[in-house]
């Protein structure tokens, strides 16, 4: 009996997406803020109430980086991501509804960017880090990496 759930591996080991788990690219969006800048990350909706009276009020900002980006001659996009806050250790920031112009999904070069050079590494960091180890304010180790500018086609 066919289905369609598809299997992939994943560390050599077999993962059969149920289609009941959060694909990243489905999560990745670009948020424009009212302020006009432009913060790609995975989002989550900060809702309240239940069933026909749920509503949004807000989003939940994971890993958020501001995505800097430019047009080529040649029609390429030039991107950059830097962390939103670079001062805070937190990993998911809360945004207001009414901060919030639009929300966008990006390219998908640019997914593949922000995963690749940001929550990868942001990922790997926080595993290498001892669950037993006292936190540092001086610790950065588990700071969300800078992505320079890097030219992609489309």
């Amino acid at each position: 009996m066919a289905t369609d759930n598809e299997t992939t591996t994943k560390n050599n080991e077999q993962v059969v997406d149920d289609g009941n788990d959060l694909v990243i690219d489905q999560i990745i969006r670009i948020v424009i803020l009212s302020s006009t800048v432009q913060i790609i990350c995975g989002l989550q909706p900060m809702e309240i109430g239940e069933g026909d009276n749920k509503k949004t009020i807000g989003y939940y900002l994971h890993t958020p980086c501001v995505l800097t980006t430019s047009r080529a001659d040649d029609g390429s996009v030039d991107a950059s991501m830097t962390p939103w806050i670079p001062g805070s250790k937190d990993r998911v920031v809360p945004v207001a509804l009414g901060q919030v112009t639009t929300v966008v999904e990006p390219l998908h070069n640019l997914t593949e960017m922000y995963v690749q050079n940001i929550l990868v590494p942001t990922i790997e960091s926080k595993e290498s880090t001892s669950v037993n180890a006292i936190p540092d304010a001086l610790d950065n180790s588990g700071t969300v990496p800078i992505y320079q500018p890097n030219h992609i086609k489309e």
